[in-house]
C-alpha cells in the first residue's frame, strides 16, 4: 500500500539533521536527510512561496536513496530576509551561492516546486552544471494562468498589508480564513483525512515569513517572471513534472513550454493541482528517481 504525506512526512522529520551555513551575510538554515540505504546521489530541493523545508517532507521521505538538502528560503521558515529586494534574481544569486557553500557534487541534481522552479529555473539558466527536476513549473504569465482574478486580487492584498503597520499586516496575511483560502483551492483529492492534513501543514507553516514586506516582494517575484524566459537557456537535462488541474499554470501552456527546453522529460500527473508535494508525493519521487537513473 503506498504511503501517504502525513506519514512520509514524520519519516522524513526522523531522518533530518539541522545545519546552517552563511550566504551573503545571514545564517542560512538547511536539513540534511542522509540515504537509509546505499546513497544514489544528491538532491538539493527548493521550496514554493511562503513555504518552508517541511512541505516537501513527504517527497524527501520517498526518496531514502538519494543524500537530500533541504533549506528555507530567505525570507521564509528559519531563514534571515535577503539584504537585498527579495525578486527571482536576487534568489537564484542566493542560490548559487549556497550550491557552492554546501560544495554539492557535479552529480547532484536540484528540485524546485513552485516559486521554487523560478528560483532554480533562473539559476540553472545561468550554471548548467547540475540536472533539474521542475514540478509544478510556473510556466505562464501570472494575469494569463487558471485564476487571472484571485491573482490581481492576491496583489492587492499583499501591497495593501506591506504599507500598514508592520504588526497590521503581518497579521492580515496569517488570517486562518486567507490561509484555509489556499487549501480549498488548490488542494484536488477527495482524499477529507489527506485535506485535513494539508490545510493543518499551511495553518502551521504558511506564515512563517519574516514580514509583510518580504511576503510583498516574494509574491511580486511570483507573477514577475515565468519559465519560457529561462527555458531556452536551461541547457542540462531537465524534468519537468506538470499537473494538468493546477490552478497556477495552465495544463496547456505546460505542454507548449516543455517544447522551449533544449533537453527536458516532460511527465504529467492527473487529477492533480498545485499541490503536488502533498497529494502525489511518491509519483514525484518515483519519476525523479527514473529521471537521474537514467540521465547519468
Amino acid at each position: 500500500m503506498t504511503q501517504k504525506a502525513p506519514e512520509l512526512a514524520n519519516i522524513a522529520l526522523a531522518r533530518a539533521q539541522a545545519n546552517r551555513v552563511s550566504v551573503f551575510g545571514i545564517e542560512s538554515p538547511f536539513w540534511f536527510y542522509p540515504a537509509k540505504t546505499r546513497s544514489r546521489g544528491q538532491i538539493l530541493l527548493v521550496h514554493g512561496y511562503r513555504g518552508t523545508h517541511e512541505g516537501l517532507a513527504a517527497i524527501v521521505a520517498s526518496l531514502q536513496d538519494f543524500d537530500c538538502f533541504v533549506p528555507d528560503l530567505p525570507a521564509f521558515g528559519e531563514s534571515g530576509p535577503l539584504a537585498s529586494e527579495h525578486s527571482v534574481e536576487n534568489y537564484a544569486k542566493w542560490l548559487e551561492a549556497f550550491v557552492a557553500a554546501l560544495n554539492l557534487e557535479k552529480s547532484a541534481a536540484i528540485l524546485g516546486h513552485s516559486f521554487g522552479t523560478l528560483v532554480v529555473g533562473c539559476y540553472a539558466a545561468k550554471n548548467p552544471a547540475h540536472r533539474i527536476i521542475l514540478v509544478n513549473p510556473v510556466s505562464e504569465p501570472a494575469m494569463q494562468g487558471p485564476r487571472t482574478f484571485m491573482t490581481k486580487l492576491s496583489r492587492f492584498y499583499y501591497r495593501f498589508s506591506a504599507v500598514m503597520a508592520p504588526n497590521v499586516g503581518m497579521w492580515l496575511l496569517s488570517l486562518p480564513p486567507v490561509v484555509w483560502l489556499v487549501t480549498a483551492v488548490m488542494f484536488k483529492s477527495d482524499d477529507r483525512a489527506l485535506r485535513k492534513w494539508a490545510e493543518n501543514q499551511h495553518s502551521t507553516f504558511f506564515s512563517r515569513f519574516t514580514s509583510a514586506k518580504t511576503a510583498a516582494e516574494g509574491f511580486e517575484a511570483s507573477i514577475a517572471h515565468n519559465l519560457t524566459e529561462y527555458a531556452p537557456n536551461i541547457l542540462q537535462k531537465t524534468l519537468l513534472i506538470c499537473a494538468d488541474q493546477d490552478d497556477v499554470t495552465s495544463i496547456q501552456a505546460q505542454r507548449a513550454a516543455a517544447e522551449l527546453y533544449p533537453d527536458a522529460t516532460y511527465v504529467e500527473l492527473t487529477g492533480v493541482g498545485h499541490l503536488t508535494h502533498y497529494e502525489r508525493p511518491v509519483e514525484i519521487a518515483s519519476h525523479t528517481r527514473e529521471f537521474l537513473r537514467d540521465t547519468k
